[in-house]
């Protein structure tokens, strides 16, 4: 059993937790000094056995516990944020229902790494028993709706919204009642195990299949926990996390709302993308993969805006987290405003082709470090006079490397990520 922090809290396979170190890590939060937290889960059928595990632990320590029930991500860190206290999220994002994780957060922030050693270090040692009270958020959810909709408008668009059978499909229908003629949705029937099964973020054709049969304006599409997002227009045009930004950053210089001109993207990010930011004046700063290096660099710079191609998108003015449903109302209101100039900017970006593999393997770093093929990407890149990208990284849950290969043409890219493949592989001897 792995039971480690990886880029987004703990995730693995849902048989691989254990009730005794659940109920050690609910304990081990105390060290924290904060006597509140709140607790939400997404829809998976294991949600509910560790989040009762940890609330166990959490009350024979003295904490108390409000109980959320199922939400998103975004509504635990909303509370978790506002009351400046601790707060756990059970899901395992975009993964299938096998896979279930802990996301913890304290005062909004997910936990840093001398915060995640410490915890892991709490669990071992032994706690005196001094009982607390267990409470059930009710309608908690309002009052994270009234502030999402603080800065929304009402607008006469109508929309198609994939919930992913995840924590976003009910409270999605509450906001979307209040800021469009007409929604449609899909994924709002969880059973346990069906969350991210064919729908949601990582399957964006079923949105944009239900989309066809419709005169829909907007497509939005979640994961499991709400805090990704992928949009689809009236073009039936895919605008990933990259674009969406392109076009918040857009809106905000604008308005003089872009905080040092600048926003934080990764090192996946399209090339086209930070070359149409480039063009309007607006820097980029690339971080590692991970909305919690996203974070790092937006609050290490004083930024307002950043974020993944995968759709983790953050708008610090808001709340320190991605937001699915907040995005999606911050884009309605941007095209309710300035429809004509942002379908002129999306027309006028030349995106780079990007094919992702991941590639399994017996050891990670033997390939990540392997000098050989380090120095046949360095080459690449000098044959495409560094007007590519090419990244090989190691899976932080999973025995894969994966493997992007970016470039202006097509058969390029097809072209060196075959050749690196059979690198990784073996196929290729040095």
């Amino acid at each position: 059993m792995k039971n480690s922090f990886g880029t987004d809290g703990i995730r693995q396979k849902s048989t691989e937790f254990t009730n005794d170190f659940l109920f050690k890590l609910g304990q081990g939060l105390s060290l924290f000094n904060c006597n509140n937290v709140f607790v939400g889960i997404d829809t998976r059928n294991s949600s509910q056995f560790l989040a009762f595990s940890i609330i166990s632990g959490l009350l024979s320590v003295g904490m108390d516990v409000t109980y959320l029930s199922v939400v998103s991500t975004p509504i635990v860190i909303y509370q978790s944020f506002m009351h400046q206290c601790l707060g756990i999220m059970i899901t395992a994002s975009h993964n299938d229902y096998t896979y279930n994780g802990i996301k913890i957060v304290n005062n909004g922030y997910k936990l840093s790494k001398a915060e995640q050693e410490i915890l892991l270090d709490g669990i071992n040692k032994t706690y005196n028993l001094r009982f607390s009270k267990l409470s059930f958020g009710g309608n908690l959810e309002y009052d994270y709706i009234s502030y999402l909709l603080s800065n929304a408008v009402m607008t006469n668009y109508k929309v198609c919204i994939d919930c992913a059978n995840g924590g976003n499909y009910m409270v999605a229908q509450e906001v979307f009642s209040k800021v469009c003629k007409e929604a449609s949705f899909l994924g709002v029937k969880p059973n346990g195990i069906n969350i991210n099964d064919g729908v949601g973020s990582s399957y964006i054709d079923n949105l944009k299949t239900f989309m066809l049969n419709g005169q829909f304006d907007f497509g939005f599409s979640y994961d499991g926990d709400g805090d990704r997002i992928i949009c689809i227009d009236k073009n039936f045009d895919v605008l990933d996390g990259d674009m969406i930004i392109l076009i918040i950053a857009y809106y905000l210089k604008k308005h003089n709302l872009l905080k040092n001109n600048c926003v934080a993207l990764t090192i996946m990010s399209n090339l086209g993308v930070i070359k149409a930011l480039r063009k309007l004046d607006i820097s980029v700063i690339q971080t590692d993969v991970g909305d919690s290096n996203v974070l790092k660099c937006l609050l290490d710079n004083d930024l307002s805006l950043g974020g993944e191609a995968s759709g983790h998108i953050i708008h610090l003015d808001y709340l320190p987290t991605g937001d699915g449903l907040y995005i999606s109302t911050l884009l309605l209101k941007i095209f309710n405003e300035m429809a004509d100039e942002i379908y002129k900017l999306i027309k006028s970006v030349k995106l780079y082709h990007h094919k992702m593999i991941n590639i399994k393997v017996k050891d990670k770093s033997s390939i990540v470090d392997n000098i050989f093929l380090k120095k046949r990407i360095s080459d690449i890149k000098f044959e495409l006079a560094y007007d590519c990208k090419i990244i090989l990284r190691a899976s932080g849950t999973e025995d894969v490397i994966r493997l992007s290969v970016m470039a202006q043409d097509e058969d390029v890219v097809d072209k060196y990520i075959s050749e690196l493949k059979s690198w990784i592989r073996g196929c290729k001897k040095t």
